[in-house]
């Protein structure tokens, strides 16, 4: 069996693609971006061997459509690949108006735009470890400084309040 003494890491690297849109009409737009992370790799001092390791990588594809009247109606496709697996992560569809926000499908909590990567609830009775779900609705509602949202999960804990997420912010002062 091969020992490892130290893994010695030459050099880490985060590609990022920025968004682009893929069509020039006013009204549908297709925007795609993504990100990818790799690292080259030797395992030994006395190794001369250099190997790429692409840890994680995330791609969005993001179809949208606009009426006349300024509603947006729009989907996401989110593919994410960690550790040897991949899966759509995020799918979902929307609708945009006058910064009210309505969503349904595989996507995140209405809390989780709180910049917290992982939440738990805390307590004996915590039903609440997760920040997304295959089947949740959202309604979201943005103005500047103030941002508050609802999100419904039918599949977690359906007929239970732990389903019902809340999420509220705003600036106080200048």
């Amino acid at each position: 069996m091969k020992k490892l003494i130290l893994p010695i890491i030459m050099s880490c690297t985060a590609l990022s693609a920025q968004a682009q849109i893929f069509t020039n009409d006013k009204e549908f737009m297709i925007e795609v971006a993504g990100t990818v992370t790799s690292q080259l790799v030797r395992d030994t001092p006395a190794d001369s061997t250099l190997s790429m390791n692409v840890s994680n990588a995330n791609f969005n594809f993001t179809p949208s459509y606009t009426v006349e009247s300024g509603l947006v109606a729009y989907s996401n496709l989110q593919v994410e690949s960690s550790n040897g697996q991949s899966g759509l992560s995020e799918g979902y569809v929307g609708l945009d108006h006058k910064g009210f926000n309505f969503s349904a499908g595989k996507h995140s909590y209405a809390s989780s735009n709180f910049g917290i990567s992982k939440s738990k609830e805390l307590g004996p009775q915590s039903a609440l470890g997760e920040t997304r779900g295959d089947h949740v609705m959202k309604l979201m509602y943005k103005k500047e400084g103030f941002h508050a949202g609802l999100s419904y999960d039918f599949e977690e804990y359906a007929g239970d309040i732990s389903s019902l997420d809340i999420y509220i912010s705003g600036l106080l002062g200048d």
